[in-house]
């Protein structure tokens, strides 16, 4: 059976076979997912040029117009990880579901929702995008879910969100792909919750932050629960039962959490501790209990792989370093520093790679050289581009602050910009590297 064409990434047209007996229209869906999935992700690498240009000290002198600067942050944030993330979701929950199905007869029909629900995203990030050239409109670096203060980009991450979530419910089983869903959804729950409950009178900032602080919070466990079910198909063995089962019923702890939290009002101290403290203990041993019980299979597998599997065990590797150093940062963290940016992109460069290096199998270049250099330059990029903020961080450089208002006032803060610098160029190169690969011409072949 054949599946739609790649061509707009891929140079010229050609067709893809789809795997195994799964339906044209499935097949459909999750390919209009996943070009969705990866323009976001390029669209956000090119505005982390401008995010980057403002933080060195030898360029934002002249970044004078900070808040474009945090515009382009706030879009190539959103882009990067709520998108490229969800969008990613979407299409790993739905071929596991479809791998799943002793038939393709016990595929359920997709609506017509879920069938057209990638227009929608696209109309999202249209909105997004706009709100980056809106010279009006406010940007609020809130945690987690920044945003621009303009009806078009609201309307547009509503937009993006709905139609991910059309595809996880209803829920169905216990399964990671289920419990990421969950997750999904409580995002939702969540944010309508304090919606409901915040008085619009408060300060914008003030208003978004406690809006988006639950959210925020759900989505870091789905963010979770994804990379667990990628690795559980990456490893050359799946993740033990017993684990597995003690993983997942561990993080249902915070998923009750979150949702008995939704009665709280987000202006209520314990709102906001208690969320953290649900993030602080609800996910690495969760994590930690996998990723030892994947270490010396799933991690360093014998015998000859296919050339797939060879990649995804790379990328699997680094994703593991990279997550370990995050939880390690997190836990020194001390006030409001660049070391919590140093733990949360550790983190979500964990979750990046895994989803980097998926998209590039499925779009056929699992067989690349340069995918396995995508995976390599990302991994130690980031973890060296982390390691620079944590320096930074360490010597007193505070977070959010852009171009002229950043005040470089001691050795160990420029040796961490450099450091920084170093990575976010490694790590930049990968995600050049990236859309070359992507683009490039050649025979696709799905693993």
């Amino acid at each position: 059976m054949k599946a739609p064409s790649f061509g707009f990434l891929g140079g010229r047209r050609r067709v893809i076979p789809a795997p195994g007996d799964m339906p044209s229209l499935e097949q459909s869906i999750q390919d209009s997912w996943l070009r969705l999935a990866v323009v976001s992700l390029l669209a956000s690498g090119f505005l982390s040029l401008l995010v980057g240009a403002s933080r060195m000290p030898w360029l934002a002198q002249f970044v004078t117009d900070t808040q474009f600067a945090r515009r382009g942050l706030i879009v190539h944030v959103d882009l990067g990880v709520l998108v490229w993330f969800g969008a990613m979701f979407v299409v790993l929950y739905r071929r596991e579901r479809s791998m799943a199905a002793a038939s393709a007869a016990a595929l359920p029909r997709p609506s017509l929702l879920v069938r057209h629900s990638h227009r929608a995203g696209w109309i999202g990030i249209a909105l997004l995008l706009l709100g980056l050239v809106q010279a009006g409109s406010t940007p609020l670096l809130v945690n987690y879910v920044p945003v621009i203060e303009s009806h078009g980009f609201l309307i547009g991450l509503a937009l993006i969100y709905l139609a991910m979530l059309v595809h996880f419910v209803p829920l169905r089983g216990f399964d990671w792909g289920a419990l990421g869903g969950l997750f999904v959804l409580l995002t939702g729950v969540s944010g309508l919750a304090a919606f409901l409950q915040l008085p619009r009178a408060l300060d914008s900032k003030v208003y978004y932050e406690a809006l988006m602080w639950g959210p925020g919070h759900a989505l870091q466990f789905a963010n979770v629960c994804f990379l667990l079910l990628w690795a559980n198909r990456t490893g050359s063995a799946p993740i033990p039962r017993g684990v597995s089962l003690f993983a997942r019923g561990f993080l249902l702890i915070p998923a009750i959490g979150i949702l008995a939290l939704c009665t709280v009002s987000p202006t209520d101290p314990a709102y906001v501790l208690s969320h953290t403290r649900l993030m602080q203990w609800g996910i690495f041993p969760a994590v930690l209990a996998v990723l030892l019980a994947i270490s010396r299979k799933g991690l360093s597998p014998k015998g000859k792989l296919k050339e797939s599997a060879q990649l995804r065990t790379l990328a699997l590797r680094w994703s593991a370093v990279l997550i370990v150093v995050g939880f390690v940062f997190g836990a020194l963290i001390e006030g409001n520093d660049l070391r919590i940016p140093a733990h949360y992109h550790a983190c979500i460069g964990a979750v990046t790679l895994a989803l980097m290096i998926e998209a590039l199998i499925l779009l056929g270049r699992g067989g690349s050289r340069t995918s396995g250099w995508v995976a390599k330059l990302y991994g130690f990029g980031q973890l060296v581009f982390s390691s620079g903020l944590f320096i930074g961080g360490t010597y007193g450089m505070q977070r959010k602050t852009y171009g002229m208002e950043q005040q470089v006032s001691n050795t160990g803060q420029t040796l961490g910009f450099g450091v920084m610098a170093a990575g976010g160029l490694l790590a930049f190169t990968a995600g050049a590297l990236f859309a070359v690969t992507v683009f490039r011409k050649g025979k696709a072949r799905r693993s």
